[in-house]
């Protein structure tokens, strides 16, 4: 895909995004449109390497509600997303597990309800994930949260995790019913 292809797909991401959210202060959002070059508009980071690709959204305390859009799977680029202290509901979208890139998901402090969804185990470098304040349940072996969970394991000396499940985590093996 050419240069222009890929701005233009992630500004076209970028602009599905919004059509699915909405600010009382919409002065933030309201920048988000084709008269500036989007890696200037609020919260958007572009990649220093590939400057024209979307590297983190940085959109905590926006005052944003709405629904997380699964349009953000095709921020291809995306290492960082941080949507934390906002008002969205909804459930987190499985096209989320595309980005492959992604390092950090800060989600916490949403209206967010349902099961987190399996495919964020395709995320194979998320090191970060804050979920906490929200409505959200999971099961521990769906997509390695016991890996994440695993607090002082050798292979995640540099991961952190505020899941704020309510219940108890933890396996229950397969009972067979004679």
């Amino acid at each position: 895909m050419s240069t222009n292809a890929t701005a233009a797909a992630d500004e076209l991401a970028l602009l599905s995004v919004k059509s699915m959210l909405s600010s009382p202060s919409s002065s933030l959002l309201a920048s988000w449109n084709t008269s500036i070059h989007y890696c200037s508009w609020p919260g958007v980071v572009c990649s220093r390497r590939h400057p024209d690709r979307v590297a983190a959204l940085r959109m905590a305390s926006f005052n944003l509600s709405g629904l997380i859009s699964p349009f953000l799977a095709n921020l291809s680029f995306l290492r960082e997303l941080d949507l934390a202290e906002n008002q969205l509901a909804g459930e987190i979208p499985p096209e989320l597990g595309r980005l492959g890139r992604l390092e950090s998901l800060n989600l916490a402090a949403n209206a967010l309800q349902g099961t987190l969804p399996v495919a964020l185990g395709n995320c194979t470098n998320l090191m970060v994930i804050y979920l906490s304040s929200n409505q959200l349940q999971a099961h521990v072996g769906d997509f390695g949260l016991a890996k994440i969970l695993a607090e002082g394991s050798s292979s995640l000396q540099h991961s952190t995790s505020s899941l704020g499940f309510r219940g108890t985590i933890g396996y229950a093996a397969p009972v067979r019913l004679s």
